[in-house]
């Protein structure tokens, strides 16, 4: 039996013990970890290896660090480790010299969700300790971050550019902290000092329903936006909570105190709901609601929603169940008895569903017994309450809910069948003839037009830090440093399965790992490098594009319509652009270009990490990774832009004669306003031919994220002056001879 699968047999039953509710930690002399170096991934270590030299069991692992180089070691393609059952993680470790700054990194979801932990070796062999908890590993990379999702744990020497061997071994998880509370055990709330309990009152001891009417245009302090126009198609007609005639109810709060109460402030059915409105009193408030006995549900479930309301600053709801078994399950939650692939469900600032589905059917007869709920509040937080409200909850199942008919919308414009695109898609179009050729030099595959210009493909990392471009006459420099797939399962070795010319094409089929396998196909297009990307399996989550490295006096070229997408770089007496191409992809969102220049590096395509994302579909899986990208450099600047097939537009007669302004949101309530202001500015030097376009915020108040159209919302009940100041700046417009329109 090789050693990979001695390894996956052997932590098989472990992860199954951790989803289930148990883990039974390895023995000290257990090294299985680090008796093969097959279930390790590694980066820019290719001498890793095992060593006789060990510490614990029969081999260690040993490797040469670069400043650069990492190792990891991952749980499993979709599984991952709740590492809140253990105190510590332990192993033995030593180094060629000393190292002070051996970094051990958590990591929830890829390279940005993790928590670092300092390690220091030296020469001989050393036993580090460290425990699982926010003060060891302290340091927060960007992203989120959870004890209970570890899916790899990654070690890399941050000890400036040294190359140095590190030897590890015995790598494994001690002492075992408290499990599944018992059935008879308060729900998930703290009980300390800082807990208070609080019942549920029949009236709304301070309402601000008047508040807000008086001023119904208005948005005020305590609420983002009056009671809405809610649709009544949008009721659930099944809850197993109503939330308007409850009773006996109570809250424990910890770090906060305040009332819960039965409230018409957000009357979202025209009934009363469920309101809490505290004051926070210590930095990490919580509020458990309970109902006086659990609520049976009489059917098996796999999704949960729940109406809620969270005032600006948001938070996140867990709802806890006993199933039929006796085990709790705590649905949206990330507390440390959650089931896997179940993450905390945010609240926004207006009405929306919280929606959380499970990995697996419950059986009915489950009972609710808590709604957690986690204010996120940051540490300007200068209001002295934070509210919510909750308004019907229900269960069901996703297979059932795909047999309801679909809704109907009346509200719908004409639907395009025909996109139009043409088979090129939007590959950049060479404005003079050129001669290619695709030679093998060495290692090397030269892509070439004209003899002026190559594009130079070397096999070794999986990734385009392969590709140089080499300008005659000049030295090559690299177009996309940094850029590459990124996965599920974390880091992964990639090894060369294949590489050839095949028609005028050089196609390279490389695998990461066991898990995932990704054809290149490489060809010219005039005086552009094609390169198609394609895959069977669904574990891509993003592609990065990285930078451009080596670049000599570089400028970047702002293109009008590409404000947000990628741009030119100018660079060697040439134009450089990077693009995907979004009629082929099978990507779900794009992301913003990022511009910009430091020393002999230049990001110039879209933003280097994140964004350019793979997200899974309702069925909980992504698409298979098939992506078109495009690289061209060329002296004329017309060969390096997109062909984008867009359809005519309807109010082309109108903005080919105008100049075109977006109207974003603007803070104190003072959109129309300041957009009037402009208006009559603009029209005192004559600039009247403008199409003002009010963008998405006309309806919100914007917050990175979220949409507010829950329901039939009124138009701009978030800004002073409401509609019918919106429709007087729109007069005003119209009387100075421009053009509105809204997103």
């Amino acid at each position: 039996m090789r050693g990979k699968e001695k390894f996956i047999i052997m932590l098989a039953p472990i992860l199954l013990l951790m989803v289930v509710g148990g883990f039974e930690a390895p023995d000290i002399n257990d090294a299985y970890a680090t008796e093969s170096v097959d279930a390790w991934g590694y980066r820019s270590v290719p001498d890793l290896a095992v060593t006789d030299d060990a510490k614990v069991g029969e081999h260690g692992l040993v490797g040469t660090f670069g400043f650069t180089g990492t190792i990891s070691l991952a749980a499993g393609k979709g599984r991952a480790w709740n590492l809140t059952r253990h105190e510590k993680l332990r192993f033995w470790a030593k180094a060629q010299k000393v190292n002070q700054n051996l970094l051990v990194m958590l990591c929830t979801c890829g390279y940005t969700h993790r928590r670092d932990a300092v390690a220091e070796v030296g020469p001989e062999w050393k036993l580090i300790e460290l425990p699982l908890d926010e003060k060891t590993f302290f340091k927060n990379a960007q992203g989120n971050f959870d004890f209970a999702r570890i899916r790899s744990i990654l070690f890399y020497n941050n000890q400036g550019g040294d190359d140095i061997k590190l030897w590890i071994d015995g790598l494994e998880l001690v002492g075992e902290r408290e499990g599944r509370p018992p059935k008879d055990a308060q729900p998930l709330a703290a009980r300390d000092e800082s807990t208070n309990v609080l019942k549920l009152l029949p009236r709304d001891p301070f309402s601000h329903l008047a508040e807000a009417e008086l001023g119904r245009h208005e948005a005020k302090w305590r609420y983002d936006l009056p009671p809405i126009a809610f649709n009544p198609d949008n009721a659930f007609e099944d809850a197993v909570i109503n939330f308007d005639a409850i009773s006996d109810w109570k809250a424990i709060v910890r770090d906060g105190n305040g009332f819960l109460c039965l409230s018409e402030d957000q009357p979202l059915r025209g009934k009363p709901n469920l309101k809490v409105e505290i004051a926070l009193t210590g930095d990490k408030p919580r509020i458990t609601l309970m109902p006086p006995e659990p609520i049976t549900v009489d059917k098996p479930f796999d999704i949960v929603e729940c109406w809620a309301y969270a005032h600006k600053h948001g938070g996140t709801v867990a709802i806890e169940f006993e199933t039929s078994d006796g085990s709790s399950l705590v649905a949206g939650s990330d507390y440390s008895d959650s089931r896997d692939d179940v993450n905390p469900k945010p609240m926004g600032q207006f009405w929306t569903i919280v929606r959380v589905v499970l990995p697996e059917t419950v059986p009915a007869g489950a009972k609710l017994r808590a709604i957690h709920v986690t204010p996120t509040v940051s540490k300007r937080y200068e209001e002295p309450t934070y509210l919510f409200h909750l308004d019907q909850l229900r269960v069901q199942l996703f297979s059932e809910y795909l047999k309801q008919p679909p809704p109907k919308f009346d509200n719908i414009g004409e639907i395009v069948d025909n996109f139009p695109t043409r088979p090129q898609g939007a590959c950049p179009s060479t404005v003079d003839s050129v001669t290619t050729k695709v030679t093998k030099q060495g290692e090397a595959y030269h892509l070439s037009y004209d003899d002026e210009l190559s594009y130079i493909y070397t096999p070794q990392t999986g990734t385009l830090d392969d590709l140089q471009i080499s300008p005659k006459g000049q030295p090559a420099f690299q177009p996309a440093v940094g850029s590459g797939p990124v996965f599920e399962f974390g880091d992964a070795p990639a090894e060369l399965d294949s590489c050839s010319i095949d028609a005028d094409a050089v196609t390279a089929v490389w695998r990461y790992g066991d898990q995932q396998t990704i054809t290149y196909r490489l060809s010219l297009v005039g005086k552009t490098l094609r390169i198609e990307a394609d895959s069977a399996e669904r574990d891509v989550t993003e592609w990065r594009f990285g930078k451009a490295k080596g670049v000599r006096d570089a400028k970047i070229i702002e293109v009008p319509f590409m404000l947000y997408s990628p741009n030119v770089l100018f660079t060697h007496d040439l134009f450089v652009t990077y693009y995907s191409d979004w009629y082929f992809g099978n990507v779900s969102q794009l992301p913003n270009g990022q511009n910009s220049i430091d020393g002999d590096e230049a990001g110039y395509s879209y933003a280097p990490r994140g964004g350019y994302s793979y997200v899974p579909r309702t069925d909980g899986k992504r698409l298979p990774f098939h992506e078109v990208f495009y690289i061209t450099a060329s002296r004329q600047f017309d060969d390096v832009m997109l062909n984008v097939a867009n359809p005519p537009s309807p109010k082309k007669d109108v903005l080919k004669q105008r100049l075109f302004r977006m109207v974003g949101s603007s803070d104190n309530n003072r959109l129309f306003e300041r957009a009037g202001a402009f208006v009559e500015l603009a029209g005192e030097y004559g600039m009247t031919d403008i199409y003002f376009l009010m963008h998405a915020p006309l309806f919100f108040k914007r917050r990175m994220g979220c949409e507010g159209f829950p329901g039939d919302m009124n138009v701009s009940l978030a800004h002073a002056g409401g509609d019918e100041g919106l429709k007087a700046l729109f007069d005003r417009m119209n009387e100075l001879g421009m053009a509105p329109g809204y997103y």
